[in-house]
């Protein structure tokens, strides 16, 4: 077993924020109404959660931009008031599950509900999400496949569904041409590890497949990227030698397979 780990998401992800958060500076804050659109979205979804702190500390009114975890933005395209862009809410200690209301959220880039207690499997209208950038629902208990979830977010750049019980093949997940992390760590995903899922995004700086039931040999590896900084393919049943390929990853790294 070759082992040569750290995490760099703690980094990368302070990095993901702060440019979130720059590019939302131009944004006019505001203290206008919600779109009523958005503001349906967000109360569908608090209502379906079971407990968390914001139930309480979401009001009634309608100036749900004003809201623990909402970020808003005036987008430049539309004349009316301001649209959710962002839903950070790692950690809050929310319990219950997604309710697909999100979907509706059109214009959302950034959505983190990490560290909480969601379960169940995820609403497959979130698919239609198509600015989001950042999602991550690690460390939750959610299940099921995910692949109508997550297939249609062609801007995501950041995905990371890891620590929870998902499962399906890994192959049937979509194609992210812009990913830059992709990690789904501590699952249930099976299959082989294939070579288009290195050949998606000539951008992918982290892939983390560890801890699932992935078999196979390790020949997809020709096609990842020279862009690759972390590998790590642990705790699967993968077999067979480490092919050339790996061996000219110049900017890789950590590298974890067993």
């Amino acid at each position: 077993m070759l082992t040569v780990r750290f995490n760099p998401m703690t980094s990368l992800n302070w990095v993901f924020l702060a440019c979130f958060i720059c590019s939302t500076l131009s944004f006019e804050i505001s203290s206008q109404h919600c779109d009523p659109n958005d503001l349906l979205a967000l109360k569908q979804f608090v209502g379906n959660l079971t407990a968390g702190s914001i139930i309480t500390s979401w009001s009634n009114e309608s100036i749900c931009c004003q809201w623990d975890g909402v970020v808003c933005g005036n987008n430049i395209n539309v004349s009316v008031s301001n649209r959710v862009i962002g839903l950070i809410l790692h950690g809050k200690g929310l319990k219950g599950k997604i309710s697909s209301s999100l979907a509706s959220l059109d214009h959302l880039k950034r959505l983190d509900l990490s560290c909480n207690h969601l379960r169940d499997p995820l609403p497959s209208e979130l698919s239609n999400l198509k600015q989001l950038e950042y999602l991550d629902f690690s460390h939750n208990m959610l299940s099921g496949p995910v692949s109508s979830s997550v297939s249609g977010l062609e801007s995501i750049q950041w995905l990371n569904l890891s620590s929870n019980s998902f499962d399906g093949d890994l192959l049937e997940l979509g194609r992210f041409p812009e990913i830059v992390v992709f990690n789904l760590s501590n699952n249930s995903f099976t299959g082989q590890f294939g070579s288009r899922i290195c050949s998606n995004s000539k951008r992918i700086q982290v892939l983390d497949l560890s801890m699932n039931h992935l078999v196979g040999s390790l020949e997809g590896l020709e096609n990842c990227n020279m862009s690759l900084q972390q590998l790590h393919l642990d705790y699967n049943s993968l077999a067979g030698g480490f092919p050339d390929s790996l061996y000219s990853m110049l900017s890789l790294q950590g590298l974890s397979i067993a």
